[in-house]
């Protein structure tokens, strides 16, 4: 079943006086956010954080801009946290085979790129790494990993499964050569 798609903005003029306080996010981000220039909670930030925390399918739209990357990594980040009791990194969370960690998949390689620089700007500081599958040297423990959908698969059953395509079921027959062909005429 799929999920409808967060769009519009519902929110009002005293939730946004709150800040990132309002949805809940986990203490230690909300200072780095501010440090980085982002005050406030956009409308699809606000509109996504809860039913992203409560593990439902979760589809958002909006404009380029809006800020949907941080609409989807926040809460993850702030579950990411909640585990750890506010102590991530590598040393809390590495190694830990039950450790919460997040495949994002994004429809090109640009979108990997600025999802992954986005979350660098805030997850290191944190204790939270991210890695894209898209880099020669892609740490696939890290907790936040990006990837496309084709990468993504490649990586987990390997390149020789992702590219062939199945045999066709009712293949079609290859036209057979003329048994008396017509001569050509001559110039």
């Amino acid at each position: 079943m799929r999920a409808p798609p967060l769009r519009g903005a519902r929110w009002s003029a005293s939730a946004s006086a709150l800040g990132f306080a309002a949805l809940g996010l986990a203490p230690s981000v909300q200072p780095i956010l501010s440090r980085l220039g982002f005050h406030e909670p956009t409308p699809v930030q606000r509109q996504s954080f809860a039913p992203i925390l409560s593990g439902g399918d979760t589809v958002v739209l909006a404009e380029t801009g809006s800020g949907k990357t941080l609409a989807y990594t926040l809460p993850i980040m702030h579950m990411m946290l909640e585990e750890t009791g506010g102590e991530s990194g590598p040393e809390v969370r590495r190694w830990e085979s039950s450790r919460k960690q997040a495949l994002l998949l994004q429809p090109n390689r640009e979108l990997c790129r600025q999802a992954r620089d986005t979350i660098e700007r805030i997850g290191p500081s944190v204790g939270i790494s991210v890695s894209s599958l898209m880099e020669h040297d892609a740490d696939v423990d890290a907790d936040i990993l990006i990837a496309t959908p084709t990468i993504a698969i490649r990586s987990w059953r390997g390149p020789d499964r992702v590219a062939r395509r199945p045999p066709r079921l009712n293949p079609k027959p290859k036209p057979t050569p003329n048994p008396n062909p017509k001569p050509k005429p001559s110039p």
